[in-house]
C-alpha cells in the first residue's frame, strides 16, 4: 500500500501563526477584511492569495507593486500578477523586498 502526504503552509507574521490546510485559499493584504491584514506602504487592499495547485501551494499576486519571495536557498523571485511555488521555508514580502515589517515567515510542512 503507497502512504499518501499531505502538507499544509505555516505563516507566522510578527507574534501571530496561521496554517493553511490544503483546500484553503488565504488572502493577504490592507483590507479589513482579508485572512491577514498587513499594513505597509506598498501593500495592496488584496496583495495575493496563497493556496494549492496540484500537490503545491502557491503564491498568487494580484497587488500593483507585486510581490518578492525568497526561497530557503536564498533566491528572490519578484512576481506580479502572476504566481510562484512555495517550498521548504523563506520569506513573503508585499511591494518591496525583504523588509521584515512587511514579510511573512513561510514553512511548508509535509506529513506522511
Amino acid at each position: 500500500m503507497e502512504s499518501q502526504s499531505s502538507s499544509r503552509l505555516v505563516l507566522t507574521w510578527q507574534q501571530s501563526q496561521l496554517g493553511v490546510e490544503a483546500d484553503e485559499r488565504i488572502v493577504v493584504g490592507r483590507e479589513r477584511d482579508v485572512d491577514l491584514r498587513l499594513d505597509g506602504e506598498y501593500v495592496s487592499r488584496e496583495h495575493l492569495t496563497l493556496c494549492r495547485e496540484d500537490h503545491y501551494f502557491v503564491v498568487r499576486d494580484s497587488s500593483t507593486n507585486g510581490t518578492f519571495v525568497q526561497s530557503e536557498d536564498n533566491k528572490v523571485v519578484h512576481c506580479k500578477r502572476g504566481r510562484v511555488r512555495l517550498w521548504g521555508q523563506g520569506w513573503i514580502a508585499l511591494g518591496e523586498p525583504l523588509n521584515r515589517e512587511t514579510a511573512v515567515h513561510y514553512r511548508v510542512v509535509t506529513e506522511r
